[in-house]
Parts: C-alpha cells; structure tokens; sequence
C-alpha cells in the first residue's frame, strides 16, 4: 500500500489499539501530565527527506560560516550573531571551524499543504526530548508490544554516547561527568538518569558520573585529574545565575577536562543564520542542492534594522519576530497577535537582536488525549535531532491553546516513531494479535 502521511497513521494506530485493548490504555500511559497521545508514528521516507534536507541546510551554514570567518574578527563574528559576553572567552574557535561536535534539534513546522518548513536550529547538548523516547518504548513495552526490529527504534543518547565514547578513547579520557545545575530538579519526568543509562552502556571503559554543579569533586579540577575527564554540560548560559556556578566552569576547562560542547552553539543556533542562509550575497559558495533544500524547508527571515522596520511591521501579519538568541518560546511574538506599536516597544531598544521570520501555520492534528474520551486538535511541532551529522529521532509537541509551540507555554510531548511501510503493518499486526489474545 501507498505510504500515508504521520497523521492518519497515527490516527489509524490508536484506533485499533482503543479497539485491541479499550480501557488499559490508560493505566498504560506514563507521565500523563506532559503526554497527550502516547505514540506518533512517522514514515521513513518522509523522515529521510527531512533529514536529508537538514544535512544540506547545515553544510551550507558552515560554508558561510567559513566565508564569515575569513572576512571578520572573532570579536566582530560574537557580535554579530549576539553571543553574551560572559561565554565568549569559552567559545571553542576550532571546534567551530571543524563542524565538530554539533548536537541538536531543528524544529519543524508540518503545513497543511503536507509540505515541511524549518522554523528553528537549537544547537547545544541539552537535549531532553529523547528522553520522550524512553517513554513510549515503556508504554509499548506494557501493552506487550515491540519495536526492536524496526530500523528507526533507537534513541538519539545511543548517538551522543558513541561521540563521548569515541572522544574518550582518542583523547585517552576515563571519566565521563554529566553535569547539571543545582537549581534542576533531581527527581520528576524530565530528569536525565536514562542519559547516564546509555552512557553507561556505551563508555564501558570510563566511569560516568551523573552530578550537580556543587558536587564537582575538588580533586577533578587537578591538571592530573583533569586531562582524565570529559564533562558533557546539561544547561545555557542564561540558566546560571550564582558567580560560583561561573568560577567552577572556568576551574573545569582550566584544568584540561573536555567540556561537550562549549559555547559555540550561540553562533550556530542564532536566529540570523535563516536570513544569511537566503542571502544571495553566499549563493555562488552553495550547491544547486543546499539551495534547492533551503528554498524549500527554510522560512525566507530578514534580520531587523532601522531601514526596513516600518515596512515590516506594515506586514507583520505574515510574520513571527524573534530574538536572535531566544529559546523556549521567549522573544517569540506572532505578529498577527501583537499590534504594530506594541511589537516597535519591544524591538525598538535591541533592533538589532530580532529578526523577522515568515509565519508559517502549522496543521492542528485531532489525536486523542492521554485518558482516550476525546480527541482535540492541537497544533503540532515537530523535533529533529541532529547528534553530529546522524539524524536519528522526532519529538512530537503539541498546544491546543497557543501557535508558539514549548512546555514553557503549556504545550505537551511525546515520540515520534520512525517506520517503513512494512514495519507499519507489522504494529498493525501485533496490535491485531493484542485483540484476538483479549
């Protein structure tokens, strides 16, 4: 049969499971306060051209990104995409040149057309959206069904383990610290002990620690101690608030440990990168290729300066403004819901840190709630993780409520399962077998 699209797939899957096992699918589903719908699945081929598109998207970054090199200062480059002052002494320049290291999740707004755009580059090593993935293995664990087989069942942390495990081994490094602020909880959903789990499993030649800031262990921070120890960072920059957190950051990286990954990612996760990526000034640099996928998965955006503000604003029912360097929805403002004057309030002292993003309306697909009594439209984001140069998983996130898509505002997640045509009618089957067995 013809390949269908994630959501009647996803439509069709729970509804034979509401019919294989009625009312134990709620008793069945984890973290019922931030999971709506326990399992999307996905097409493989349409996972492929994403992700293809992404590699393309992201070879072109770096080569503009080496043309910007050549023709700026360092300082002049941590300006311009504004990096704060406070991690530019961490930025690691040949990391960056090298295209090493990028760990991230491109946010992907799926249209009614059926057609995909990109809408956000998040670049860092906090990732904890697979985390969702570990969720829906155990919800299909308990319902007696399995995805071991499939091709596209694994999670993005066996990617980041294989990086920390082959850096380790290169650089002769046995100890892994996965280090987290305090002010984090400890316990709840979204803690990061399945993380440590597959680093566990990966790096069986190191020791892996799972620690706060405050329990960084004075004698690591020996030059001996250090030249042992790779620390792979859980937070950002505007996560640290305490001078302490500051001081022992620079102990860390004095000391010689490896810090996965530093803070570069500002330049890459920047806002701006969308404009510079339509910019015909770097088409000569790209292939017919990464043109062709950014004129398709990439909003057209213009960086916001004095000279084309009034006109934006004058269309700014088309667009979304953002912060350069905003995560988790903040300095996100739609402009259809802002008046003109309001959105020049916000712009006005800080010009030159937004940019203007095409508005792109997401589909609001009709997926039943976590306890099944109804179904609700819900508009939808989708995740990509990208674990230097692997793509390997979707995070799903939802809101009934609010176009700007994040847990921050109210949203909900869950996990994309990537499947072939064939190992979609083989769930259907196990599913099936679930009904005959009740």
């Amino acid at each position: 049969m013809a390949m269908m699209n994630f959501v009647t797939m996803t439509q069709q899957l729970h509804e034979s499971l509401r019919a294989a096992v009625g009312d134990r699918l709620t008793s069945c589903v984890p973290l019922k306060e931030l999971i709506p719908i326990p399992l999307v699945v996905f097409p493989e081929e349409e996972f492929a051209k994403l992700a293809g598109a992404l590699h393309l998207v992201l070879s072109a970054q770096q080569k503009i990104l080496r043309a910007l090199r050549a023709t700026s200062s360092q300082e002049a480059l941590l300006e311009r995409f504004c990096v704060p002052r406070t991690v530019w002494r961490w930025v690691d320049w040949d990391v960056l040149d090298a295209g090493e290291y990028v760990i991230g999740r491109v946010d992907i707004v799926p249209m009614p057309s059926g057609g995909y755009k990109f809408c956000e580059l998040n670049i860092g090593p906090a990732i904890e959206g697979p985390q969702m993935h570990g969720h829906c293995e155990s919800f299909l664990r308990t319902l007696g069904l399995s995805t071991r087989t499939f091709s596209g069942g694994g999670s993005p942390y066996l990617d980041l383990g294989r990086i920390v495990r082959d850096r380790c081994r290169r650089e002769e490094r046995d100890r892994v610290v996965i280090l987290d602020l305090d002010s984090y909880h400890t316990d709840g959903p979204l803690v990061y002990d399945e993380l440590k789990r597959y680093f566990d499993a990966q790096c069986t030649e190191c020791e892996v620690h799972l620690i706060k800031v405050s329990e960084y262990r004075e004698e690591w921070l020996r030059k001996d101690e250090g030249k042992r120890t790779l620390v792979y960072r859980l937070f950002l920059e505007d996560e640290m608030h305490g001078q302490a957190e500051w001081d022992l950051l620079g102990k860390i990286i004095d000391s010689g440990a490896a810090l996965l990954n530093t803070y570069e990612n500002y330049i890459l996760s920047s806002k701006s990168w969308f404009h510079l990526l339509h910019d015909v000034t770097y088409r000569p640099l790209l292939s017919k290729e990464e043109v062709l996928a950014i004129e398709t998965f990439v909003p057209v955006t213009h960086e916001i300066n004095a000279g084309n503000m009034d006109a934006l604003l004058v269309d700014k029912d088309r667009l979304v403004f953002k912060m350069s360097n905003s995560t988790e929805g903040k300095g996100v403002l739609i402009g259809s819901e802002h008046s003109a004057a309001t959105l020049q309030s916000a712009l006005e002292d800080r010009l030159h840190e937004w940019t203007a993003q095409e508005f792109v309306q997401a589909i609001a697909p009709e997926f039943p709630q976590t306890h099944w009594s109804r179904v609700v439209a819900q508009n939808a984001v989708l995740g990509l993780y990208h674990v230097d140069g692997h793509c390997s998983g979707l995070l799903y996130r939802c809101n009934a409520n609010k176009r700007v898509v994040n847990l921050a505002s109210g949203g909900k997640v869950s996990w994309a399962l990537r499947v072939t045509d064939e190992e979609y009618r083989a769930l259907l089957r196990q599913v099936a077998a679930l009904a005959r067995a009740a």
